[in-house]
C-alpha cells in the first residue's frame, strides 16, 4: 500500500506540534512539516514536497476561500484540512470535478452532494 503524504503547515505551536506528534508514528504517512509566512510559502511547500494532503494549522496563511479554491484548482489532487481550535472541528476540502453531458445531469449531482450531518461518525469526528 502506497503511503500518504502529508504536509503540516503551523507556527511552530503546541497544536502543530501536537498534530505531528500524533501522525508521525503512523507507518501509513509520509510526514512534511512547513512554517510558511505567506500563501507563496504554503504554494512552495506544496510544490516542493507535493503531499496528498495539507493540514493548515491555526495561524493559516489563507487570507480568505477564493485562495483556497484556487488552491484546490491548481493541485486537483490535494485535500486541505483546516483546524478550527474554536469549535473543534476539521474543515475538509477537495476539488471534484464531473462531467455534464447535458442539463439534468445536475439534479443528481446535487443530489449526491452529501448533507454535514452524513458527515459525522459516532465520536463526533468527521469522516
Amino acid at each position: 500500500m502506497e503511503k500518504t503524504s502529508v504536509l503540516v503547515c503551523h507556527c511552530g505551536t503546541l497544536l502543530g506540534l501536537g498534530i505531528e506528534s500524533v501522525l508521525a508514528p503512523d507507518e501509513d504517512f509520509t510526514l512534511y512539516s512547513a512554517l510558511p509566512e505567506d500563501e507563496a510559502g504554503l504554494i512552495r511547500a506544496i510544490e516542493q514536497f507535493k503531499p496528498d494532503v495539507v493540514i493548515l494549522g491555526e495561524c493559516t496563511v489563507i487570507s480568505d476561500k477564493t485562495t483556497l479554491a484556487h488552491l484546490l484548482i491548481e493541485f486537483p489532487l490535494l485535500r486541505l484540512v483546516t483546524v478550527d481550535l474554536d469549535n473543534n472541528w476539521l474543515h475538509i476540502y477537495q476539488s471534484q470535478a464531473m462531467w455534464l453531458d447535458q442539463a439534468s445531469g445536475l439534479t443528481s449531482v446535487i443530489r449526491n452532494i452529501r448533507k454535514p450531518e452524513e458527515n459525522l461518525i459516532d465520536n463526533g469526528s468527521i469522516g
